[in-house]
């Protein structure tokens, strides 16, 4: 799922993708999803990435969802 998710935000660089948007293009079948589990996976790719929130290239808008940041 991280490996996914990653590649739907570096294909728009700068966009900011919905939770809702990131479901759908991310989970192919019906399993209902929760917002945690989304956050979960964000924080899981920033640690890889090895940024901290608050030097992220995945920056969280609040109230709108994720982007990534060139």
């Amino acid at each position: 799922m991280e490996f996914k998710i990653l590649r739907l935000l570096m294909a728009s660089p700068g966009r900011v993708f919905t939770k809702k948007q990131i479901y759908e293009a991310v989970w192919e079948d019906t399993y209902i999803v929760d917002d945690n589990n989304i956050m979960v996976y964000i924080n899981r790719l920033r640690e890889k990435l090895g940024t901290r929130k608050e030097e992220s290239y995945i920056q969280t808008i609040r109230g709108l969802g994720y982007k990534i940041v060139p």
